[in-house]
């Protein structure tokens, strides 16, 4: 992260699709890695609820200290959370659609995705929840998405709520400081068309 965030000089944006962990210790160990990146992108974390636990979403949890530390670093961070993946899914009919390419690529996301699939059906939703590629579609596609300006931290202590990202978007009280944007909505249509558009094209 630091090589690239150097060779780059600040115009790298890092998208984090698991837990924080290596991004903790990058900044722990590199005190001007902070200037070097131009934003984060992390799929974890959720306004309200969670995955894991009734509060906190499985990425942040692993790991709250290395989240919050993310969160406190001064790069932007732009929050991908629970709160829009479960609606950027796609549903049987679609996946079906994608298979009927025929190429490599489209059988691999086909075949990926059915036990998601089944479980999420399982769940009575309507489809799979692409969580990673929702963080990765929002960098590239900013316009297809709703995002928020606000302030977050994690907790890190707390037996019942420890990994939970705290905001402030929807709270009366507001943190001094509004570090990062919450992502709180997708245009689903489109998004679905632009993973088919890719997986086709690629």
């Amino acid at each position: 992260i630091y090589r690239i965030a150097k060779e780059l000089n600040g115009e790298l944006v890092l998208i984090a699709v698991g837990p924080m962990t290596n991004v903790g210790i990058a900044l722990a160990k590199y005190k001007e890695l902070p200037k070097l990146i131009k934003k984060i992108v992390i799929m974890g974390g959720a306004a309200i609820g969670g995955n894991v636990t009734p509060a906190a979403e499985f990425n942040i949890y692993v790991d709250p200290e290395a989240a919050d530390m993310m969160f406190c670093c001064g790069i932007p961070v732009h929050m991908c959370g629970l709160d829009v993946t479960m609606k950027a899914y796609i549903t049987p009919e679609e996946l079906e659609e994608i298979a009927a390419f025929g190429t490599p690529q489209a059988k691999l996301f086909h075949d990926v995705l059915q036990k998601g699939l089944e479980k999420y059906v399982g769940w009575g939703k309507s489809g799979a929840a692409l969580h990673d590629p929702a963080a990765v579609l929002y960098t590239v596609y900013p316009e297809m998405f709703t995002a928020e300006e606000a302030g977050v931290r994690v907790e890190t202590k707390g037996p019942l709520t420890v990994g939970k990202t705290v905001t402030d978007l929807y709270s009366d009280k507001q943190f001094d400081d509004h570090n990062a944007f919450v992502v709180t909505n997708v245009d689903r249509e489109a998004f679905i068309g632009k993973v088919k558009e890719l997986i086709k094209k690629y």
